[in-house]
Parts: C-alpha cells; structure tokens; sequence
C-alpha cells in the first residue's frame, strides 16, 4: 500500500497542479474528510484480504452500488428510481452467478474468515461513503475530479508512510529496485490507482455516485476476460450468462 500509493502520488502531482490553480485551507478542509475515507477504504481492505479469501472480498465488494444507492438518497438527497434498482439487482444476479456458481459446484464456497469479511464489509461502506461525498464536492462545490483524486492518493499515502514506521514488516525497499519489480510498482500505481480514480471520479461527477459504483460489477467480468487473454484462463458458460446479466442490468440502471 505504501510502496503503490507514494509513487501514485509522484505520479499525479504535476496534473494536480495543473487541475488546482490555487491551493487554499477551504480546498483541504472539504476534502480531508473524503480522502480519509478512501484511506480507511484502502487499510480495512488490505488488512481484510490478509485473513479472508479472494472470493469473499469479491462477493462482499458486490453489495458497493445498493449501498451507495442507499447512502446517496440519504446524505445527498439523490433519487434513485425503481428501474436503477432494477438494473442494481439484475447486475448483482449476474456478478453472484459468476462469482458463486463455480464454487458451489465444487461442493464447497470460501466464505474466508468472519474477522477478514467484517474488515473487508467495512472497507466496501468507506468505499460506498467516498464514492457519494466526492459527489457531493464535484456537483455542489465544483472541485475537479482529477484535484479530489489527488487530494485522496497524497492523504493516504502519507497514512501509510507513517503506518510503515510503527507497524512491524519485513524490510521491501532493497528487493524493490529490481527490474520485474519496480515494473510491477509502477504498473500497479499508474494503471490500478491513479488512471481508475480519475476515471471513476469524473464518471461520478458526470452521472451518479450510484451509477459510478456499477464499476465493481464491470471489474470481475473484464478480470476473467483479461486473465483468459493472458493466462488462459477458461471462459465458462455461467460466466457468459453472468456478464449477459451484468451488462442488461448496467445499461437499465443508466
């Protein structure tokens, strides 16, 4: 988390500067809350997913879009009507066939552990909680996504920079700077942290923070399609209905 969210936060910097001509205490005094909860989204998820199962975490993760369609109506007043919650649950349907069929023709389902999937539960409400207070600030108070996004990856990197000095671990930063490694950083910085939050941040600004949570039912479909392509990974046929289903269920709640 340390290593991913530091480069991250090199990374970005300079299109910071350029979406956030002018930094006042005002700007950080409405975003510090919300990039907390994106730094508490990330610490209950990691320290969650080191007790459970990935199956688990993913399963929990798909309960995101009906919980910010809760939360949404709630703190921020937006309407979500019966044919988003429609399109919600055909979306869930799909994403649990693909998720949960396999395992339960196995004879066996990894429910992981109860301590890790109430970490992870906590993590997807932090996530859920993000997803409508950036809306709120992109809509209502006109921040730029890619400022908010900025704000968020700087307050949570220097958490677990911090959390590196008393948290006991293993020594990382000399195995790092090999090749294959420093690759993998790199990647996983730029293609899983700072490109996803600036897309999921301006998809929530330019829509719904309901609609903007329909991408973690996207992520399970374009991960087995990629691992397919790239591992041979075989595509089966409850995961072509599920998709079917995910898709129908995605466009009817857009």
């Amino acid at each position: 988390g340390a290593i991913r969210l530091t480069l991250a936060s090199i990374l970005i910097l300079p299109f910071f500067f350029y979406a956030t001509p002018k930094l006042t205490k005002k700007l950080f005094v409405d975003a510090l809350p919300f990039s907390l909860l994106s730094t508490a989204n990330f610490l209950f998820f990691l320290f969650g997913i080191n007790k459970t199962t990935a199956n688990a975490a993913a399963i929990i993760y798909t309960a995101t879009p009906i919980t910010v369609a809760l939360l949404s109506n709630a703190f921020i007043g937006e309407r979500v009507s019966r044919q988003k919650i429609t399109g919600i649950l055909l979306g869930l349907t799909g994403v649990l066939t693909i998720l949960l069929l396999p395992l339960m023709e196995k004879d066996h389902i990894m429910i992981g552990d109860v301590g890790g999937n109430l970490l992870i539960i906590c993590a997807m409400i932090m996530f859920s909680l993000y997803n409508v207070g950036t809306r709120h600030m992109t809509t209502v108070k006109s921040y730029n996504p890619i400022t908010l996004t900025g704000i968020s990856i700087f307050v949570s990197a220097l958490c677990f920079d911090l959390l590196l000095v008393f948290l006991p671990h293993k020594e990382i930063f000399s195995s790092l700077f090999t090749p294959y490694n420093l690759f993998a950083a790199f990647y996983i910085a730029i293609f899983v942290t700072v490109i996803p939050y600036i897309l999921h941040q301006w998809t929530i600004k330019h829509s719904s923070a309901t609609t903007g949570s329909l991408t973690t039912y996207i992520q399970p479909i374009s991960g087995f399609v990629i691992n397919g392509i790239f591992l041979g990974e075989v595509i089966t046929g409850e995961f072509i209905i599920g998709s079917l289903l995910v898709f129908l269920g995605s466009i009817l709640a857009t």
